[in-house]
């Protein structure tokens, strides 16, 4: 019998020392789970930020995992001391990969180490195109050697196929109207091959499948792809290809695989031809393996089986990632993706060569794009006769699932938009793309339809050509979006306003999925680009938001691979730019410091120092070129094409003003991040020298843009003022001045308004926090008149908008579209400040927490005005709950206030094993200052502060002082689950 490891005994090593059978199996595992540890088993595994990936990228796989405590209100201060993995050869059976195990190839012994995260393989060589099989268990640090917990369910990878270990060609189309026809659009293509196989000798099949540009496929008539459109990736430099098991798939004979083939983004942006490549390996029980290619042709590859290949054009007529699909279910051929079929009128495939090549085969090292959520129409409309117009109440990216009945030949045509005109119909004049989807009947019985090949963005859906009368049941609206796991949640219970807080976080979350599509896009509708600046301002709130480390990893490679294309260490203003660079091209600083920001966010957040190590020298190239182009004599760099984006000024005045100083401001961030990664990665000298630059050039930008005139920088605009105030650019002896000309242009000029646009938003709320007027930054958040976030709330906005009106500039087309994310950008401030869950400076991957309410961040100055204003003031939020999944555990945070009460406030809080926290109790809640030694702190119930000083003694809870300066109570605490309360005497 084969070591099986039984699924109800996964975690245990009995795979490794007994001969397993599943008769046994219910009997071993309960004696193994009654001689086990009390620690919980690690969850949640990852290998390279993935769960189960295959077709990883690498040898040298990082593991990941958590630890648990169950009772984490009674053991608490817990730190993992040591742990142990295991890897093995392995294999996956069934339809739901079941793991086998066969022989141990790395076992790390017991390791002494707090690390949870990034654990690099130190075994024998993996080997290409093989699946294995891990395991951790480990040691608190308070157990015995003896007691280590429970091994964990076990996780699978599989190493990919490096780029000279692919025999398959690519195939398409011999047509020579390939691939422009059908009035100028590419037409989707079928592609189909046979094969027979011995499948009772097979243990494992594993297949490498690509396309450009989207691609399905399908065994014996199944869909074997867990996706819907594919990535986009720099083709030129990066094709990313998909690893999918068969086996349970294949049948013991003839075998069909079917693929349908379609443009997306390479056809759209990159003008490439249509082209598969698929390679099939089937290993045997004898240890032999032989592969199924795509090839034209017989080839000569030892241990290569070839079959032929055939295409034909697809139902699917259109497939424009702009304009939209067109369908025609006349054409369809049944049975054409199962063995047996007559495929003697179709076109033999052709190996197809792109004229500006494609680049080296990667696996797709991040979640797919897939279905989620189905929406169902709020409403169904008739406002012209046969019109017929539905409105899902929820502006989002995906497609629309039709059901029908009518007569062969009927064609339903499905128009979309964001808006509504007067008269009830689309409006879609916002958008110079026809977004349309045109089904036409195969008839005879209901027949259901969605899109494969495109995605729209759209709250409402105009109908016509429908035979008959639809119901709301007809249409279902099905999101799309890259399958990133949410992380972080955020309630506001109570308090002025928080509804509309509650309604700009929703709408921050749905439009931050609507433009995660394998990269960040602006919009799901107009462009969806990559634009840099987009997601380099709202890049920490897709963090906070969605698990987003294998998804920035990948794309942050991206701009690795458009730097090498444009070849002068020039990042573009969009990746993928959908070119082969320009020598002669310039970059907005702005925008491409994404290619550092985002890679610091990355290290922060998941302690990514592998990513830092591989591109160092592409970031140092990076800033360079910056330098390169920089004011010969100020050393500055001013070059600039965007200003802030879509603030409240006409753009004719805002960029040449806005532009400089903010190209100028990110340049001088830009020197101190690569200085840091020197320094991580033992570059001394270069952290030397681009600190010393950085230095430099502060005082120089406070010359260059400093405005005696107005207090503040060139003209005294919020943005033009955030910027040095948070980038702490502001000399000593000018802070206060400046501070307080940039808080009367908020709270007096604009009566409480916000000025700013993409740069500015980003720095506006977190610079007034850090300022001690986190009042004023509330009240900003919640502003409900425009411009405001709280103004769309009230226009029923249920994603965010690309303008403060939304309506269109005149002087500036195109219009703005409803689903933009980067007016978002003080989405991590909800967190951070409202929230309250943050971490320390210097700690990586949240192995320092802070919890800090914002009344924790309130300066006296602030209080002062609040309560000039009224003598009861409080601040205008009460209650709060907020959670973020780390990579090192769950960080919860509820908060209360209760200003008029006894317990004047309270924090329950959760802290994952092997961190630590700083926990910001809050004393002054209201204009009432109670005395510092009349305070009382519990926790749990028991005494934790009194009369001034700390009381020791209570599980976890390490340390406390008095901060003055926040008149609150600061405790440093283990992990574990704590409620802490203050109260006066």
């Amino acid at each position: 019998y084969p070591r099986r490891v039984v699924a109800d005994c996964q975690r245990e090593e009995m795979a490794d020392k007994y001969l397993v059978l599943s008769l046994l199996a219910p009997i071993l595992c309960s004696y193994v789970s009654s001689t086990s540890s009390t620690l919980s088993a690690p969850h949640d595994l990852k290998t390279e930020y993935l769960n189960d990936p295959l077709g990883i990228d690498t040898t040298k796989p990082r593991f990941s995992w958590k630890v648990i405590e169950s009772n984490a209100s009674q053991r608490r201060n817990l730190h993992q001391a040591a742990h142990q993995i295991q890897v093995f050869n392995g294999w996956l059976v069934g339809t739901n990969d079941s793991r086998e195990v066969g022989t141990m190839v790395w076992d790390s012994g017991r390791t002494i180490s707090t690390d949870t995260i990034n654990i690099e393989y130190q075994g024998k060589a993996l080997q290409t195109g093989t699946v294995y099989i891990w395991k951790v268990r480990w040691w608190e640090r308070s157990s015995t050697e003896g007691q280590p917990s429970a091994y964990s369910e076990l996780g699978v990878f599989s190493v990919g196929l490096p780029n000279d270990e692919w025999v398959a060609q690519w195939i398409g189309s011999p047509d020579s109207r390939a691939p422009y026809f059908n009035n100028g659009y590419t037409h989707p293509l079928q592609l189909r091959t046979e094969f027979e196989l011995d499948t009772t000798d097979v243990k494992q099949t594993l297949l490498y499948v690509s396309g450009l540009g989207y691609y399905q496929v399908y065994i014996n008539g199944y869909r074997r792809d867990n996706k819907t459109i594919g990535p986009y990736t720099s083709y030129f430099k990066r094709v990313l290809y998909d690893a999918y098991t068969l086996l349970p798939w294949l049948r013991n004979g003839k075998n069909a695989i079917g693929a349908r083939l379609a443009p997306g983004f390479w056809g759209n942006n990159y003008s490439g031809p249509l082209m598969f490549r698929l390679q099939m390996h089937v290993e045997f029980k004898n240890g032999t393996t032989v592969k199924y290619v795509s090839h034209a042709g017989p080839t000569n590859e030892t241990s290569v089986i070839y079959t032929q290949w055939k295409i034909q054009d697809d139902p699917c007529y259109q497939a424009h990632i702009y304009e939209g699909e067109h369908y025609d279910a006349r054409q369809e051929e049944d049975g054409w993706n199962e063995p047996g079929f007559d495929d003697s009128h179709w076109r033999l495939a052709a190996e197809v060569v792109s004229s500006g090549g494609v680049g080296d085969m990667h696996g797709r090292m991040m979640a797919p794009i897939r279905k989620s959520t189905s929406l169902t129409p709020v409403r169904m409309t008739e406002p012209v006769p046969g019109i017929f117009v539905f409105d899902f109440g929820q502006n989002f990216a995906g497609v629309v699932r039709l059901r029908v009945r009518g007569p062969t030949g009927a064609v339903v045509t499905m128009y979309k938009g964001e808006l509504l005109y007067p008269n009830g119909t689309v409006n879609n004049q916002l958008l110079p793309v026809n977004m349309t989807t045109v089904y036409t009947l195969r008839g005879g019985k209901e027949e259901v339809f969605e899109p494969s090949f495109v995605y729209y963005g759209f709250q409402y859906v105009q109908v016509f050509g429908y035979p008959g009368k639809p119901t709301q049941e007809s249409l279902e609206g099905i999101f799309i979006h890259s399958d990133v796991a949410p992380v972080g949640s955020l309630e506001f219970r109570q308090g002025i306003h928080a509804d509309i807080l509650r309604g700009v976080q929703h709408a921050i979350q749905w439009s931050q999925q609507s433009n995660l599509m394998s990269t960040p896009t602006d919009c799901p509708n107009r462009e969806k680009r990559g634009w840099m600046g987009d997601a380099q301002v709202t890049a920490l709130v897709a963090i906070w938001n969605f698990d987003m480390a294998a998804f920035y990893q990948s794309w942050i490679l991206s701009m690795r691979d458009e730097q090498k294309l444009f070849g002068t260490g020039l990042v573009p203003d969009i990746v993928p730019s959908g070119g082969k660079g320009n020598t002669n091209a310039k970059t907005d600083a702005t925008w491409s410091s994404a290619y550092t920001i985002i890679s610091l966010y990355v290290y922060k957040h998941y302690g990514n120092m592998r990513l830092i190590e591989e591109l160092y020298e592409g970031y140092k190239a990076y800033v360079d070129y910056l330098g390169s182009i920089a004011d010969n004599e100020t050393g500055l760099l001013v070059y600039h094409k965007y200003g802030d984006w879509c603030n409240t000024y006409p753009r004719t005045d805002e960029i040449p003003t806005t532009g400089p100083i903010s190209a100028s401001f990110h340049y001088i961030v830009d020197l101190e991040i690569l200085s840091y990664f020197a320094s991580l990665t033992g570059n001394s000298n270069d952290a030397e020298k681009y600190k010393k630059k950085a230095t430099v050039l502060k005082p120089s930008f406070h010359k260059y843009y400093y405005n005696e005139a107005v207090n503040g920088y060139v003209n005294g605009t919020q943005t033009q003022n955030v910027l040095p105030l948070y980038g702490d650019f502001v000399p000593t002896h000018l802070q206060e001045q400046v501070a307080k000309s940039f808080i009367h242009d908020i709270a007096t000029s604009n009566h409480m308004h916000l000025t700013t646009g993409a740069v500015g938003t980003r720095f506006l709320l977190p610079t007034l926090t850090k300022l001690g007027r986190t009042d004023i930054a509330l009240a900003l958040s919640t502003q409900t008149t425009e411009p405001s976030w709280g103004y769309w709330i009230t226009q029923n906005a249920t994603s965010l908008w690309e303008d403060w009106s939304g309506v269109a500039d005149p002087t500036h087309p195109p219009p703005p579209t409803h689903n933009h994310i980067f007016l978002g950008s003080h989405g991590s401030w909800l967190y951070e400040t409202l929230g309250g869950i943050s971490q320390n400076q210097t700690s990586v991957a949240f192995r320092h927490i802070i919890i800090r309410p914002p009344q924790a961040t309130l300066s006296p100055a602030a209080w002062d005005d609040m309560c000039h204003e009224d003598e009861h003031a409080t601040f205008n939020l009460d209650e709060v709950a907020g959670t973020h999944d780390s990579l090192q555990g769950v960080i919860s945070v509820e908060w209360k206030q209760s200003p008029f009460s006894s317990t004047l406030f309270s924090v329950n809080t959760t802290v994952p094993i092997s961190s630590q926290a700083s926990v910001w109790i809050p004393a002054r809640v209201s204009c009432r200052v109670p005395p510092a030694s009349s305070l009382t702190v519990t926790e749990s119930g028991q005494t934790v502060w009194t009369k001034g000083k700390f009381v020791a003694g209570q599980l976890g809870v390490l340390e406390g002082r008095f901060d003055e300066d926040s008149y609150a109570i600061v405790f440093t605490v283990g992990s574990g689950q704590y409620s802490f309360k203050i109260s006066a005497q």
